[in-house]
């Protein structure tokens, strides 16, 4: 049972970090721009935005709310196996 917390949990993990690399790299291109996976340079325009725009503690906020949002996506996974075991 644990196990399969465990399990969901992580798959929920990793759709959340491919929907926030999706995500940034949609909101950070022009519209003629096609939306490609490129997770390092998701996350340097995400960490560079904030950087920049906040200096030092930009890079704690956004460091801090990717955290959060990941978090997040992990707890859903474990809520679903939950749902899941009851029925």
């Amino acid at each position: 049972m644990k196990n399969t917390k465990i399990t969901f949990g992580i798959i929920s993990l990793i759709i959340g970090i491919i929907l926030f690399i999706l995500l940034v790299d949609l909101f950070s291109k022009p519209s003629n721009l096609t939306v490609a996976f490129d997770p390092i340079g998701s996350f340097q325009t995400y960490f560079f935005s904030f950087g920049f725009t906040l200096g030092v503690i930009g890079w704690i906020i956004g460091s801090v709310l990717l955290i959060g949002y990941l978090i997040l996506f992990y707890f859903i996974g474990i809520w679903i196996s939950k749902k899941i075991a009851k029925q």
